[in-house]
């Protein structure tokens, strides 16, 4: 992945996660000869963070975007399907982080309010 916007706002938020405690975890692509891959078993379009604050009682799915980026068909049949099982965007939740307020938002539910 380049080290564009998109690249920018993750590392923010994975810094952020480390910072207060969270266990989190990200799949990496990288450059195959068909062009960028994540190596992944299961259904595609995956949350690009899982993140779980086990004293705080907090799961986080995450899906981070530049500001004009947009999910794919598969990124949002996730997004769907975790709202469908009661996942919605709040403490223990699905964030699409593709915008600053967006990304703000997801800030002070990692931080807990403390950043």
């Amino acid at each position: 992945m380049s080290k564009g916007p998109e690249y920018q706002r993750q590392k923010r938020l994975t810094d952020a996660l480390t910072l207060f405690g969270w266990r989190w975890v990200h799949s990496r692509p990288a450059i195959t000869a068909k062009g960028w891959r994540t190596a992944l078993e299961g259904s595609p379009g995956f949350v690009d963070i899982l993140a779980v604050h086990p004293e705080r009682r907090v799961l986080l799915f995450v899906e981070v975007k530049a500001e004009k980026g947009r999910r794919t068909p598969d990124q949002a049949l996730w997004g769907k399907a975790l709202s469908q099982v009661g996942v919605r965007q709040s403490a223990s939740a699905y964030w699409l982080a593709d915008s600053d307020a967006s990304e703000a938002a997801l800030l002070a539910v990692i931080s807990d309010g403390r950043a």
